[in-house]
């Protein structure tokens, strides 16, 4: 089977105050960034780098693991800098406030950005569909698997406003 760059890799959901949603190998609540392949061939990821500094694309390099066909790979932001594929930790966590998360080549090119929102308390911020170019609020994370919502209580849309900006 073919395996390509990570030049279809996707930043698919985002939880930047963890307190519920999944526990890490020690048992801790960490930030997550979830990544998704939506293509038909597998990816190699090693040499590409995650980081929260337009300054640092490459603040946190991956090992030499392969993302398959329509698949999920959760990267724990957690400060602990772990490469063991089974367990991901960038160098860095994610601020709850809000910030930029880059997904880079080895050659410093971005290959998706996200700009993270303010996320409450296991609130996370995701494609919907996966892969896809909307992004919505999610009150139920689903770390690892697809996104999804099973009713209005489980994700909160973008607001849509009926009026122009301005002075009334």
């Amino acid at each position: 089977q073919a395996v390509l760059a990570a030049s279809h890799v996707l930043i698919n959901e985002v939880v930047s105050s963890n307190v519920t949603s999944i526990v890490d190998e020690d048992g801790n609540s960490s930030d997550w960034i979830e990544l998704y392949n939506p293509g038909d061939v597998s990816v190699r990821l090693g040499g590409y780098s995650l980081s929260d500094d337009l300054r640092k694309p490459q603040l946190w390099t991956f090992p030499n693991i392969v993302l398959q066909p329509r698949s999920f790979l959760l990267v724990f932001a957690s400060k602990k800098d772990r490469l063991d594929p089974t367990q991901l930790h960038t160098n860095f966590k994610i601020s709850a406030a809000g910030e930029i998360l880059l997904l880079s080549s080895p050659d410093f090119g971005v290959v998706d950005s996200i700009s993270v929102p303010s996320l409450q308390a296991d609130q996370s911020y995701g494609r919907l569909p996966d892969g896809g170019t909307s992004w919505t609020f999610m009150n139920s994370p689903t770390p690892g698997v697809a996104n999804t919502v099973s009713g209005d209580e489980d994700w909160i849309a973008q607001p849509v406003y009926s009026s122009a900006s301005g002075f009334y």
